[in-house]
């Protein structure tokens, strides 16, 4: 016997829940973590850390490239 599949309202219940926090995730401020200039691994360091001080509104794994704009 297999089990019951879900209902019309779980599924509608579950999709508006998924997009409240869509929004409420799109409205809080959001950051960028990078460094200027030359550094070496300390200050690679920090700035990994001051990332994950400051998740989950913050990008992660950030790649900062020589000429970007």
């Amino acid at each position: 016997m297999g089990r019951p599949g879900k209902s019309k309202h779980q599924k509608k219940e579950r999709a508006a829940a998924r997009h409240q926090a869509q929004q409420d995730f799109a409205t809080v401020p959001h950051s960028f973590v990078f460094h200027r200039g030359r550094g070496g691994r300390n200050l690679r360091q920090l700035v990994g850390d001051v990332r994950k001080v400051m998740e989950p509104f913050t990008a992660r794994a950030l790649k900062v490239s020589r000429g970007g704009p």
